[in-house]
């Protein structure tokens, strides 16, 4: 779900490792034939529950509690293991 809705944008979030400026990163997936927007669709997201902010995240975050598991640097930004909530 990391997107915006700006196609030159996604750019960033590109997980193929395609170079800047690629014509794949300017073709934006559409829905029943409009481009699909994220913005136009949280709210039918959320009340289906497929987005959610976990408490635990929340109270975590207001105490200055950092995420568990060792971090490793890349490119000049800590990175902790993923979580999982299962």
């Amino acid at each position: 779900m990391g997107t915006s809705d700006d196609p030159r944008k996604n750019e960033a979030n590109c997980c193929y490792g395609h170079e800047t400026g690629c014509a794949r990163h300017l073709r934006q997936p559409t829905v029943d034939g409009k481009p699909f927007k994220l913005s136009e669709h949280k709210d039918a997201l959320v009340k289906a529950g497929l987005t959610v902010f976990r408490e635990e995240l929340r109270y975590e975050g207001s105490e200055g509690i950092p995420p568990p598991g060792i971090p490793k640097d890349i490119g000049g930004a800590r990175v902790y293991p993923a979580r999982h909530f299962a």
